[in-house]
């Protein structure tokens, strides 16, 4: 009797044990309107929101002024950080002002996050969270997945979350909520092809292997900015201030034996506003 009981008072921690750290990310638990954080009972308490001690980052990479083109998709990363801790997590929505999905979000890298639907005052909302166990750091951890802007412009949008600091102390005590929001809106004059100062820009060996060639015809002389960005929004190679006369031009360049094969996003801009380019390397 007495192995039985000891046997079962093992299985009975280790089930609470499990239900503890079962690390998977709540879906309509980014603070949004009609939402709450996970900084309830039974989740993550002990701490205020937003307490100083750490912080929550949205970027968007290849988006300039936070200003979306319809139908464009975007790298999206979203960082949390606080020093000491070792595990983190998130969930992320991307929201029109009546509460509805505003784009589409998609996952990138499948290991690390997931998608989850909340119904929350009629809407039923697409969330970005993160996987059990996915979310290790040595006092930060970025999570990375992409924003696919509506077909057309649908007014502002508002991209919400909120992450999680945890103790991995087998507890839901003592850990920590962050939350943050950034407001997006249609990019005005500019479309997804051309600046105002460029026409007709170009990929001309798309997909490209050893080098890069785009073409393009600017009527004033000018200096322009490339920048390489995986899908993922990690900044792979830049070219600052590259000057160009007026007329029908070319920027070449090789790229290095580094940069891996796979789908990138090209950025030009002339620092008043900017082009994305989708582009395939093949090695």
């Amino acid at each position: 009797m007495k192995k039985t009981i000891t046997f079962l008072s093992v299985a009975i921690a280790a089930a609470t044990m499990s239900f503890v750290t079962k690390n998977d990310g709540r879906e309509g638990h980014t603070g949004s309107p009609g939402e709450p954080t996970c900084n309830t009972s039974g989740c993550h308490t002990g701490n205020p929101v937003n307490d100083p001690s750490g912080s929550i980052a949205i970027s968007a990479p290849t988006m300039t002024g936070w200003q979306y083109q319809p139908g464009l998709t975007y790298p999206i990363q979203v960082t949390v950080t606080r020093s000491g801790n070792q595990k983190f997590g998130i969930g992320f929505e991307a929201l029109q002002s009546s509460g509805a999905n505003g784009g589409t979000l998609s996952i990138t890298n499948g290991t690390e996050t997931q998608l989850k639907n909340a119904i929350i005052s009629g809407n039923s909302r697409t969330n970005v969270v993160h996987r059990t166990n996915s979310g290790l750091g040595g006092g930060s951890k970025t999570f990375a997945f992409n924003w696919t802007a509506p077909a057309s412009p649908t007014g502002n949008i508002t991209f919400y979350a909120a992450g999680a600091a945890a103790n991995a102390q087998n507890n839901s005590s003592g850990e920590f909520i962050f939350t943050t929001s950034q407001i997006i809106t249609p990019a005005s004059g500019v479309s997804v092809e051309e600046l105002p100062s460029l026409s007709s820009i170009t990929v001309l060996n798309n997909p490209i292997s050893d080098f890069l060639e785009v073409e393009f015809s600017n009527a004033e002389a000018l200096s322009l900015t490339f920048t390489l960005y995986s899908i993922s929004g990690i900044e792979t190679a830049k070219f600052r201030n590259v000057q160009f006369g007026s007329g029908i031009n070319r920027f070449r360049t090789e790229i290095d034996e580094s940069i891996s094969s796979g789908i990138y996003l090209l950025h030009i801009s002339d620092g008043s506003g900017s082009a994305t380019k989708k582009l395939t390397i093949v090695r």
